[in-house]
This record gives structure tokens, C-alpha cells and sequence, in this order.
């Protein structure tokens, strides 16, 4: 009888081990412990026999990356009783196809989290793994950004919805686990810290700015007979050390700069 998903053991050492090695250093030696040691899936690791559809991959690294990362592994099939068959791939899906069939879905922040590796294991003492191909999906963790949502409804996804991954189970995040995500972004100091180092940083080139002056006086190589006149109130002439760009012509251009960065995030650029 098929175990439910709170029946599901939990990762032994070794298989955290192994997943934790993968991590630091992917190498086909490594993914083999982790299949090798895998009691199937769970909430940060997920195995496919081959890549899902791209809405459903979207989804995937939405849920993954609103848990703090995850791994998938594709060339994996999983029974019903939680076993795993390294089946293999006939060939690897090339990865900027990968990446480029989420941009239009999930937030670029998300999709820069992504890296696709490939292990193929034609000789050596990898069992039945011997001969395969398979490619591993990293979704590295980032607090920054949390949470992220979908930029566009799609298959199976709302926009707007925060989705996150269970032990084998992706689904809309209850108002605890929103509130756990939240709070794990505000524990980094990533709430509205950026917010308020751009006006602090706006602040200080201001004072910046008003600390030099865009003219100054020269009372050198005056005639003899304006010296007087001269010594009370100088020369007015350009001081060569005040900035090209005006202040204003600088945050303009910040501000078109900015508008460019939105527009390529929403994917309307």
C-alpha cells in the first residue's frame, strides 16, 4: 500500500550528507551517493524521469525557492513505495532552454538562482546507473527577495499566489508558512533595507555635492591696478574639480536606468 506523505521517513544522515555534497561540488561521484542513499522525495529534493512542462517547472522553483532552495533531479522515476529507478535520459536538454522557459513566468531575481547541471556516467563502478544520463536542477537560496510569486497566470499557477514545496507536494502557502517566509526575509535585513539606503545613499551625494563648489575665486595673475578690487572679492571663474554631470542630469539618468530594470523584470522590456 502506497505511503502518504506524512508517512514518508525522513533523510537519513547519510543522504543529507550526500545532498549537502552535491551541493558544494557537483560531480557525478556525489549525485551518485545522493540516488544511491535517497529514501525518495522530500521537502528540498525532488526526483522526475524526465523535465516537466514549463509551467510546471516554474512552479517547481517558485515552491523551491520560497522554501530556501531545492534540488531536482531528472532521470529519476519514484513507486509508489517511495523507491527509486535510475531510468536515464536519452539526451540532455540544453540548459539555456531551461532557463529561458521560466523568464517570462517567475521574477529574473529567481531564475539568476538557477543552474542546471549534467552528469552522464558512460564507464566506472556506478551500478545501474552505468551508461545514463541525468540532469540535476539547483534552486540556491536567497532571502532577499522572498517571496517570490509568478509574474503571469500560467498553467496551474495564479499570479500572486505563493506557492511552496512539502515533502512531495507543492501548494499555496497557508498564512503560517507566508508569515515564515516573511519573517525569514526580515531576519536577513533584507525587508526594506534597500529602500532605505537609496535615500540614504541620495542623501549623501547631495551633501556631497554641496560640499564643493561649482565656482570659485582666483586672485592669481590679476592686473595691479584691480588688486585691490580684486583681494575683497576675487576672480569668479569654473573650479575644474566640481563633476561634469549635473546632480540633476545624474539621478535622471539613475531614473531611466531604474525604469529599464523594472520593465526587464515584469518582462515587458
Amino acid at each position: 500500500m502506497p505511503k502518504s506523505n506524512g508517512d514518508k521517513p525522513r533523510p537519513s544522515t547519510g543522504m543529507r550528507e550526500a545532498f549537502a555534497k552535491l551541493l558544494e561540488d557537483p560531480s557525478r561521484d556525489k549525485l551518485h551517493e545522493l540516488i544511491k542513499g535517497s529514501g525518495g522525495e522530500f521537502k528540498d529534493l525532488d526526483f522526475k524521469v524526465e523535465w516537466p512542462a514549463k509551467a510546471a517547472l516554474a512552479k517547481q522553483v517558485l515552491a523551491m525557492g520560497n522554501i530556501g532552495g531545492g534540488l531536482l533531479v531528472i532521470g529519476v522515476s519514484e513507486g509508489d513505495d517511495g523507491a527509486l529507478t535510475p531510468a536515464g535520459l536519452s539526451s540532455f536538454t540544453d540548459k539555456s532552454d531551461i532557463t529561458s522557459g521560466l523568464k517570462n513566468i517567475i521574477p529574473s531575481v529567481l531564475v539568476d538562482r538557477v543552474t542546471v547541471h549534467d552528469f552522464d556516467y558512460p564507464t566506472g563502478e556506478y551500478g545501474v546507473i552505468q551508461g545514463k544520463k541525468f540532469q540535476v536542477m539547483f534552486v540556491e537560496p536567497d532571502e532577499n527577495h522572498l517571496p517570490y510569486v509568478a509574474m503571469k497566470e500560467a498553467d496551474k499557477i495564479a499570479p500572486g499566489v505563493v506557492y511552496v514545496r512539502r515533502e512531495g507536494l507543492i501548494d499555496a502557502a497557508t498564512y503560517d508558512e507566508v508569515q515564515r517566509i516573511l519573517n525569514k526575509r526580515i531576519e536577513g535585513g533584507h525587508s526594506s533595507q534597500s529602500e532605505l539606503d537609496l535615500r540614504s545613499h541620495i542623501d549623501q551625494l547631495k551633501v556631497l555635492y554641496g560640499s564643493i563648489e561649482p565656482r570659485k575665486q582666483n586672485t592669481a595673475n590679476i592686473f595691479p591696478t584691480r588688486i585691490l578690487l580684486r583681494s575683497f572679492f576675487g576672480e569668479d571663474v569654473r573650479n575644474p574639480l566640481y563633476p561634469e554631470e549635473s546632480f540633476d542630469k545624474f539621478i535622471n539618468t539613475q531614473i531611466s536606468k531604474k525604469k529599464d530594470l523594472i520593465a526587464k523584470t515584469l518582462g515587458t522590456s
